[in-house]
């Protein structure tokens, strides 16, 4: 049994809309399988990796919010593809376009981008493409240098963010954020936006494809390589366009063999 499954069991047998439960309760809930370090510690309440950023969508629901002060985490349940973005604030358009990205970093600090890659999906089809090195005003690693092939030669006469921002804001913010292992991704943009000082959005709608695939293949292994082999998507891996196509490609399947990727949207915290 995995950790949270009591959890997810008690919200699918709910019939109501938005569900708030005490810590205590949801405690109780997890009493054969949440830690003991965890029960009345607040840190770990607050903490996105267990409440607000796990995997609740298993159940149908997402956390609306985590009350400190009353001490209880509110639950909205997420009926369809359509309501599980509306929940994310996104309209009728939104709801059918995913932006799906990659980016590619400098160094181990994952702070910079060096290239950024997005694949467009609207309406079940691939739309529109969009790929740029990007100059991270910082050093590069050897390593990273070895797996992506950049370096500041590459970079060389290349966008900093803030002037690529400007260009890719409107695609970013046109639609659901995909990507594979998304949260690193995400957390690569969100660290060049604060090191900018460019202010965007409070939080995005977002969908991972790792978490998608662990759900609907779970008898093998979800890198991006590994799924593109079983699916025989063509890849050129970590290049950023190449990813970012891969990663459409791959939802698109889970798509069209029946999958919800409105369960799996959650809120990223910018």
């Amino acid at each position: 049994m995995k950790k949270y499954d009591p959890l997810c069991s008690y919200l699918s047998k709910l019939t109501e809309s938005d569900i708030t439960l005490s810590f205590t309760k949801v405690e109780d809930i997890l009493r054969d399988t949440l830690p003991n370090s965890a029960r009345n510690h607040r840190a770990w309440w607050g903490n996105g990796s267990h409440i607000q950023a796990y995997a609740w969508m298993d159940a149908g629901f997402r956390v609306s919010e985590v009350d400190f002060v009353s001490e209880c985490v509110s639950f909205r349940k997420i009926n369809s593809l359509s309501d599980g973005k509306a929940a994310c604030g996104e309209d009728n358009h939104q709801a059918n376009r995913f932006i799906v990205f990659d980016v590619e970093t400098p160094n181990r600090y994952n702070d910079r981008m060096s290239a950024i890659g997005v694949t467009v999906i609207e309406d079940g089809i691939i739309k529109d493409s969009f790929f740029s090195y990007v100059n991270p005003e910082t050093f590069f690693d050897f390593f990273n240098t070895q797996i992506t092939g950049i370096d500041e030669d590459t970079v060389a006469g290349a966008p900093a963010f803030p002037e690529l921002w400007k260009t890719i804001a409107p695609i970013m913010g046109s639609g659901i954020l995909v990507a594979h292992n998304a949260v690193f991704d995400l957390a690569v943009l969100k660290k060049c936006l604060l090191g900018y000082g460019i202010d965007w959005k409070d939080r995005i709608p977002y969908c991972c494809t790792v978490r998608m695939g662990r759900a609907i293949l779970p008898q093998i292994k979800h890198s991006l390589d590994v799924v593109c082999r079983y699916y025989g998507i063509p890849l050129s891996h970590h290049q950023a366009d190449s990813d970012s196509k891969a990663c459409a490609e791959i939802l698109l399947r889970y798509m069209k063999g029946g999958a919800d990727p409105g369960k799996y949207v959650k809120e990223y915290r910018l």
